[in-house]
């Protein structure tokens, strides 16, 4: 009796251990790529200017310690209207 008891502690033990390191797996992977996409792109002083001249930096950070530049661009939505094929007599579709 007292063996089969060992037998189920040792496969609770063992469930637990998995269990806890899928957790830390998943854990430490969300927190890599989460690094990752949010990690900033590297440009040529050239493409800066260039974005400036457009008007798309919003804010730009000079960093004297490091001799770089941070900076954030707006985002470009582009929107089109596009007229479709006539449903009834007086209605069309735009969006």
């Amino acid at each position: 009796m007292e063996e089969s008891k060992q037998e189920q502690n040792k496969k609770r033990n063992r469930s637990l251990f998995i269990y806890v390191s899928l957790g830390l797996l998943i854990f430490f992977g969300v927190q890599r790529y989460n690094q990752t996409i949010n990690a900033p792109e590297n440009s040529t002083f050239s493409e800066f200017q260039t974005q400036i001249n457009q008007g798309l930096v919003t804010e730009a950070t000079i960093k004297e310690q490091s001799n770089t530049v941070e900076y954030k661009l707006q985002m470009m939505i582009h929107f089109f209207k596009q007229t479709t094929q006539k449903v009834s007599k007086e209605k069309y579709l735009n969006y």
